[in-house]
């Protein structure tokens, strides 16, 4: 059974992070590894429900309530990314991904939305370790 979940959360895995890096990709090729930083921010903050949290905390609530549902999702700007991450998280991230801050905060409000939406495909955050495990399990496999 858990070598079934294993396979199934890495298929979900795959397809969730070749849509993020097209995401990323299609705005600037040379920066589609920032899903690696990306995904170790989320992590970093507990999940997706953590992302959730701290986007209400900031007052962006309802972005990210769409990126998790099943509607349409709706747009962030690289400056509200830089507000709601901080400088130093968007700092880092930068940092990491080889970019400028500008640039990493602009290609996080691309790829951030595809990642969520597609880590949630329910419409809703899983409450169990699975998502947790998944995206250890994928930071090794791909990065």
């Amino acid at each position: 059974m858990e070598s079934q979940n294993t396979f199934m959360i890495m298929s979900l895995f795959d397809s969730v992070i070749k849509t993020a890096l097209e995401a990323a990709s299609a705005k600037s090729p040379e920066h589609a590894g920032l899903a690696n930083s990306v995904l170790s921010f989320i992590q970093a903050q507990g999940g997706i429900d953590g992302i959730r949290k701290l986007f209400e905390e900031k007052g962006y609530g309802e972005v990210i309530a769409s990126w998790i549902s099943n509607a349409d999702n709706l747009p962030i700007s690289g400056g509200d990314i830089l507000k709601i991450f901080g400088k130093s998280n968007i700092a880092s991230i930068a940092s990491q991904a080889g970019l400028s801050e500008d640039k990493a905060s602009d290609q996080i409000a691309n790829v951030l939305p595809v990642l969520v939406n597609g880590l949630t495909p329910d419409g809703k955050v899983s409450g169990d370790d699975l998502l947790k495990t998944g995206l250890d399990m994928l930071k090794g496999k791909l990065f």
